[in-house]
């Protein structure tokens, strides 16, 4: 029974997975030049990167900063003791051991389609990855069936094992939540002080060719942010992004009207500021399961602004 609902599941998918795949060829052929939808793959394909996707798409959580530490993370560990331990024998004892590579193969081929995808899109969100955590999803019920049946304590096993999942899967989830939540206020905030400022002619947003931002918007998402948040857009500046280079040379001499925004990131510190927004994150340790806090800080240098802005 449990195979034959397998089945069921894995047919539905594919069919859902072909008129996606419909609906993409369309759009390309359809779409003009330069859009949203013609980008795809234009980066090309990204071995590495489709590596950690298929990890995100596997595991109950990821961390992009952790890399092959993501595997030991509690939630991860008991997802992965799950599938040791119970795909060692299968569920039903009439099922053979061609029959259980085979919907192996079947169940891990849908993350890793997955990965494979969205190695070619740069702009991927988890979000994304949901249809192809069905893979996962009928691994671990595959796994924990056959642990249920193989041992008398195997449903003791699977309430322990499942339940560690559930709470450290739970805290990164609220943990992510609250920090889309922080990085979304400073957006507001930051959108709301342009209509009570002289106009700049353009924010150049510091985006560093390599590493990481603690505020990772960049400046068109930030300038359609506040046009979809009621800014006018005559109020608005241009914002393009700069590297720390271009940033430097700009540093070097008058800004004028123009103005500089800064996040936490390895371009390091403006050397002064005009305006400072800051987001409190709390979250809770999965070592100590106590609350902290993060403190997410965006400032902004714009001379025009000194003499009218407000206070910071």
């Amino acid at each position: 029974m449990f195979m034959k609902t397998i089945a069921v599941a894995m047919t539905a998918l594919l069919a859902v997975l072909a008129l996606e795949l419909w609906s993409v060829i369309s759009a390309l052929g359809d779409a003009v030049p330069g859009s949203y939808a013609v980008a795809y793959g234009r980066a090309g394909f990204d071995g590495s990167r489709a590596g950690t996707l298929f990890q995100g798409m596997l595991l109950p959580a990821r961390f992009s900063s952790a890399g092959g530490g993501t595997n030991l993370y509690p939630a991860n560990v008991a997802f992965l003791l799950v599938l040791v331990l119970g795909l060692a024998r299968p569920a039903n004892p009439g099922l053979g051991p061609r029959n259980r590579v085979a919907w192996l193969v079947v169940l891990l081929s849908i993350p890793l389609f997955g990965a494979a995808a969205y190695g070619f899109w740069p702009r991927y969100s988890a979000f994304y990855g949901i249809p192809f955590g069905a893979g996962s999803m009928g691994l671990f019920l595959a796994a924990g069936s056959a642990i249920e049946h193989s041992h008398r304590l195997g449903r003791w096993v699977i309430l322990i094992l499942g339940g560690i999942g559930i709470v450290y899967t739970s805290i990164t989830a609220v943990r992510v939540v609250g920090e889309k939540h922080g990085l979304a206020s400073l957006a507001l905030a930051i959108s709301h002080t342009f209509p009570r400022a002289p106009r700049l002619d353009t924010v150049f947003v510091v985006t560093p060719r390599q590493g990481g931002r603690r505020w990772p918007v960049t400046g068109r998402e930030l300038r359609r942010y506040a046009l979809a948040v009621g800014i006018p857009d005559s109020i608005l500046p241009v914002m393009l992004d700069a590297p720390c280079e271009e940033v430097g040379s700009r540093l070097s001499r008058p800004l004028g009207r123009n103005a500089i925004l800064n996040d936490q990131n390895s371009c390091g510190r403006l050397p002064e500021r005009t305006h400072r927004w800051q987001s409190v994150v709390r979250s809770v340790d999965w070592l100590s399961l106590g609350w902290r806090s993060d403190t997410v800080v965006v400032e902004l240098l714009a001379p025009n602004w000194r003499s009218s802005s407000p206070s910071p």
